[in-house]
């Protein structure tokens, strides 16, 4: 057995804080693969505090997590991001909802939620440059990097909790926007296949993999082939509404990642729109007084010619917006 001492500790501060232990180690440590750091876990390897940790162990402030000799070569990710003016104020910019306990934004295409996979600038490093990292409010749930849309952070890390408590009970109800491509689309259905991961992707694994709901509501065709649709995911697996509705044979527009890449990312750009989801509206209960607050995030200005030749889009996706804050059965 090598005698070989373990790496260089890492400490952990405020701006980790809450965060689950595997989470952390694949934010930080870029060049393992998530695989090799959860077996690590799972064999008690990394320590929290000189102790083994179960994979979803909440980190706190001042916990010193260590890994074994051989993830020694492990590289801590760079951990902070000096933005321009430019980029801090397009930060304010994105802001839809503020208060003392939270902070809502309308992520923008291609910025990251949290920095890894060779990410420096994300949405919670500019959150660091723009507060102070121990006042940068912490996110409580992610967006994929092309996903847009709102997403939601706690000031302080009461609210963080309760917050996660209510994306863990599943009682935030999450509505978003797509476009989606298929010859003839349901008016409304419920995609309930597992979900399981395959390294970086998401599969359909009915054997093995995570229950999974995704409802939707076909909002109408806004050009040949191309429907929009209002999707609900109740649970929140990676990729989920992606990795459902390509399932199906109706992929996303713009989506090179699940469905028929040849078709789906020249659409993408042929419309303007990328990837073409956005996390549209959130209903929640306020942290701090328990009333509920609903959420909306403006569509990207990349949307406007759908919503031009489609003037009624928005009407109908908030009338179907309403009748699911009624019925949250899913």
């Amino acid at each position: 057995m090598s005698n070989k001492p373990n790496s260089a500790p890492h400490t952990i501060g405020p701006t980790d804080a809450g965060q689950r232990l595997d989470r952390y180690l694949k934010r930080v440590c870029t060049n393992i693969p998530f695989v090799g750091l959860q077996k690590a876990i799972r064999m008690g390897t990394v320590k929290v505090n000189g102790r083994k940790a179960p994979p979803d162990f909440r980190l706190q402030v001042r916990d010193v997590v260590t890994l074994p000799p051989s993830l020694g070569h492990a590289v801590p990710q760079q951990t902070s991001y000096t933005p321009s003016k430019a980029e801090l104020a397009a930060l304010q910019k994105c802001v839809v909802h503020e208060d003392a306990q939270l902070l809502a934004f309308n992520k923008p295409q291609g910025l990251p939620a949290q920095a890894g996979g060779g990410q420096v600038k994300s949405l919670d490093r500019l959150l660091a440059a723009q507060y102070g990292t121990a006042h940068a409010p912490k996110l409580v749930h992610r967006l994929d990097k092309e996903t847009t849309g709102l997403i939601l952070s706690a000031k302080n890390r009461t609210t963080a909790a309760q917050l996660s408590a209510q994306w863990a009970s599943r009682s935030v109800l999450k509505g978003y926007l797509a476009l989606v491509l298929a010859k003839k689309l349901p008016a409304q259905g419920a995609l309930t296949e597992s979900i399981g991961k395959r390294g970086p992707v998401a599969v359909i694994d009915e054997q093995n993999g995570d229950a999974a709901t995704t409802r939707y509501i076909n909002l109408g065709e806004v050009q040949t082939g191309v429907w929009a649709v209002l999707a609900l995911p109740y649970t929140g697996r990676m990729n989920q509404i992606r990795v459902h509705f390509a399932h199906h044979g109706w992929p996303l527009v713009g989506d090179d990642k699940y469905g028929d890449f040849a078709h789906t990312k020249p659409m993408g750009k042929q419309l303007g729109t990328g990837l073409a989801l956005h996390a549209w509206c959130l209903q929640l209960a306020h942290p701090q007084t328990g009333v509920e607050l609903v959420l909306t995030a403006p569509l990207p200005a990349a949307w406007q010619p759908i919503l031009t030749s489609n003037p009624e889009l928005l009407a109908r996706a908030t009338t179907a917006w309403q009748t699911c804050l009624t019925d949250k059965t899913g």
